[in-house]
């Protein structure tokens, strides 16, 4: 199963998705975005998939500079 490990005989996830509600209202940009979205009261709206992605990335990785939208991290050696 992608996306999972085994810890004896339970799958576990492999980052703690109980936390992404918490990691995004954290997130000042991401709030700004949900909320302006909700304001235009849209029958159906999306947010890219980069938009969680690159938070629990980020997250994962220790991050604390958000990865840009594009997803591509510059590093300047």
């Amino acid at each position: 199963m992608a996306g999972l490990y085994t810890e004896g005989a339970k799958v576990t996830p492999l980052f703690p998705m109980h936390r992404l509600p918490d990691w995004i209202a954290e997130d000042p940009l991401r709030c700004q975005v949900l909320t302006c979205v909700a304001q235009l009261h849209l029958p159906d709206a999306w947010v890219a998939a980069g938009f969680v992605r690159n938070l629990v990335w980020d997250h994962l990785h220790g991050y604390t500079v958000p990865t840009p939208a594009d997803g591509h991290r510059r590093h300047l050696f």
